[in-house]
C-alpha cells in the first residue's frame, strides 16, 4: 500500500506556519503505518513550501517530502485565499482549473502512484491526478 500525505500549501490568515501542527498529526499517522511494515518508500509527504524544512526535521527518515509553493493554487485556482476556499468547500471548480494544479501534484510524485491520500482538508485536485484514489479526509 503506498500513502500520501498531502498538506495543503494555502496560506490563510497570513500565518504561512499555522499548518506545521498537521505535520506533526500526519508524522503520527506515519509513525503507525511504518510500525505496521510498511516501507518507507511507501508514503510520501506533499507539504507547503514554508513548512519544508520542518517537514524535513519531524517526519520519519526514509520517505519522499515534496514541497509546493501557495503560489502555485493562486496562479492556478484562485485569486486568493479566500476564493480558493469558497471554490473547495461548494465544489465548484472548473477541470480547466484543477487539471494543470493535478498536474503539478503528480509530476512532484513522479514514479509514485499512491493507493490512498490522507487530508486534512477537501483536495479534488487529487482526484483528478490520480482518478482511482481512495482520498481520506
Amino acid at each position: 500500500m503506498r500513502v500520501l500525505f498531502y498538506i495543503e500549501p494555502l496560506i490563510e490568515l497570513d500565518q504561512p506556519l499555522m499548518k506545521a501542527p498537521w505535520i506533526v498529526q500526519a508524522n503520527r499517522f506515519a509513525k503507525l503505518l511504518l510500525q505496521s511494515d510498511i516501507q518507507p518508500h511507501c508514503l510520501s509527504f506533499i507539504v507547503p513550501e514554508t513548512l519544508l524544512s520542518y517537514a524535513h526535521k519531524t517526519l520519519p527518515e526514509g520517505v519522499t517530502i515534496r514541497a509546493i509553493k501557495h503560489e502555485t493554487f493562486l496562479n492556478t485556482l484562485g485569486k486568493n485565499s479566500i476564493d480558493i476556499a469558497i471554490k473547495r468547500y461548494t465544489d465548484t471548480y472548473e477541470s480547466a482549473e484543477i487539471t494543470p494544479l493535478a498536474n503539478q501534484i503528480r509530476g512532484l510524485l513522479t514514479g509514485f502512484r499512491p493507493d490512498i491520500a490522507l487530508t486534512f482538508s477537501s483536495a479534488p485536485e487529487l482526484q483528478v491526478a490520480w482518478p482511482d484514489l481512495i482520498t481520506l479526509h
